[in-house]
């Protein structure tokens, strides 16, 4: 049986338990297994992009929420001449990723007279980023973390409060299993709702509450309207800043101890991004290049060099792949870099354009699995290889050639500034915002199906990379709050 089907039949099983809650009418509970539902669909892919069932259930509860009360009393700024209030809310922020510095560029680029502010649903991480707390007061806010001792219901029943008291546009940034927001929205008489989609290549919630989605690929764009049925979508350049480099090359490679006349190479991103599918091995194509160059080494930012994957290539080179974990800090690295390299098999958008914005010339991933998990093309930059020794071949050319390095670099940056520059983001997102008027609640069921036959490869690769223990976690802690007679009434036991 494919992974795809199992996934499915775990999926299923939760909304079962999810349904009985609702069949009960139990709205505390139900939003408890919805959100492990969703983390099902999100963590254990099953070829699906949303549930409507889960959807409707949801909203369902929202029907009911008023009866809830909340213990607490809440305060945002707030001023007669404001001419539009941004309510931005968000599971979680941290202080690594994109997800986090892009509720940052809505509070830089705050236009006068408006009036941005955020909460934090369920705030998990120990330490939130110091520049977004000072970005919302910047922009006329603050910063509201909802108390872990409310229920999610009476989050909910909370951020209804805060939209309809507060807002004149709400824009989730939400995590992909957090069913929150849906029942606090769930209702005609709330201000509009903006879906930032930051995880457009998998399941989420939110649909039918998302007045207008806004995608940043075109890949994600066209699931958004064909897998997901939203409403609405527009497809808008992701921003990125300008870099000022804090660190010359000469000194960032004296810090990291790199000869001056080494050859860098630099990948960033999330452990799971180079976890090896098939011949989509990044760790083995990159032990092989630096093998085949001994003037080079290669800088891995993200995974740890206790993977074994990692680990034994390290030992290979002896050394000349250095693997440095995660980093708050990262401009020492890219400014130690002469060439950056698409992570593969899942690419890594904001750090390949970040890369591209420092100078740097870009290399994508050779044999790319989709669309969605792949730069799209930019001026220059050279197309993906179509196989990994075409691939090997064009990193050692960018090895070998300073000048192929500085001129595809200078041509790749100038394409970058004009395609995504904060400017042009914040244009577009104005549009939007006159676009949307009012809040409605509903999916839209379009003929054209669409694929970009990616699904298998993914719900594999969750597995294979360890994204599939997160719902594990997820669900152990979830089992403990209910007692265990219950759970085998329902099943819950044979869904590991």
């Amino acid at each position: 049986m494919n992974q795809l089907r199992l996934n499915k039949e775990k999926f299923d099983r939760l909304l079962t338990v999810t349904r009985s809650y609702y069949q009960k009418g139990a709205w505390p509970e139900l939003l408890d297994w919805a959100r492990l539902t969703a983390a099902s669909g999100w963590h254990a892919h099953t070829g699906q992009y949303v549930s409507e069932e889960l959807e409707i259930m949801l909203v369902e509860a929202s029907q009911h929420l008023d009866k809830c009360t909340i213990p607490l009393k809440w305060e945002l700024p707030s001023s007669f001449n404001d001419n539009r209030r941004i309510l931005h809310v968000l599971t979680a922020a941290y202080v690594t990723g994109g997800h986090t510095r892009l509720v940052e560029k809505w509070l830089k680029y705050a236009k006068p007279g408006e009036r941005h502010a955020y909460v934090l649903i369920d705030q998990d991480a120990p330490e939130i980023p110091e520049w977004l707390p000072q970005a919302a007061h910047q922009a006329g806010g603050a910063q509201f973390i909802f108390p872990a001792s409310l229920s999610r219901w009476q989050k909910a029943r909370l951020l209804r409060d805060m939209a309809v008291n507060w807002a004149d546009i709400v824009v989730l940034h939400t995590h992909p299993d957090d069913p929150v927001a849906t029942v606090a929205l769930g209702i005609p008489e709330i201000p509009p709702v903006l879906l930032q989609n930051h995880s457009g290549h998998s399941f989420w919630l939110g649909s039918m509450i998302a007045d207008h989605v806004i995608d940043y690929r075109e890949p994600e764009y066209n699931l958004s309207l064909f897998r997901r049925h939203v409403k609405a979508s527009s497809l808008v350049p992701l921003p990125i800043q300008r870099i000022e480099q804090t660190f010359s090359k000469q000194e960032a490679r004296r810090i990291l101890n790199l000869p001056e006349e080494t050859v860098v190479l630099l990948a960033i991103g999330s452990s799971y991004k180079y976890a090896p599918w098939g011949e989509h091995h990044f760790p083995n194509v990159m032990r092989d290049i630096i093998l085949d160059h001994p003037n080079a080494v290669l800088l891995v930012v993200g995974p740890s060099a206790q993977e074994s994957v990692w680990s034994d290539v390290i030992k290979e080179t002896k050394g000349r792949i250095i693997v440095y974990g995660l980093q708050k800090e990262i401009d020492m690295f890219y400014a130690t870099a002469d060439i950056y390299l698409e992570s593969f098999p899942v690419g890594s958008l904001t750090a390949a354009l970040e890369a591209a914005l420092r100078g740097l010339p870009v290399i994508p991933g050779a044999k790319p699995l989709a669309p969605i998990y792949t730069l799209q093309s930019y001026q220059g930059m050279d197309v993906p290889s179509s196989s990994f020794e075409e691939y090997k071949e064009r990193v050692g050319e960018y090895i070998r050639d300073g000048k192929l390095r500085r001129q595809n670099g200078i041509t790749l940056k100038k394409s970058i500034e004009q395609e995504h520059g904060e400017e042009v983001w914040r244009s577009r997102i104005d549009r939007i915002l006159d676009q949307v008027s009012s809040h409605s609640v509903g999916m839209q069921n379009r003929e054209k199906t669409f694929s970009y036959g990616h699904d298998e490869f993914w719900s594999g690769h969750q597995l294979s990379s360890g994204t599939f223990s997160l719902l594990h976690r997820t669900l152990n802690q979830q089992l403990l709050i209910y007692s265990k007679e219950d759970n085998l009434n329902i099943g819950i036991h044979s869904i590991g």
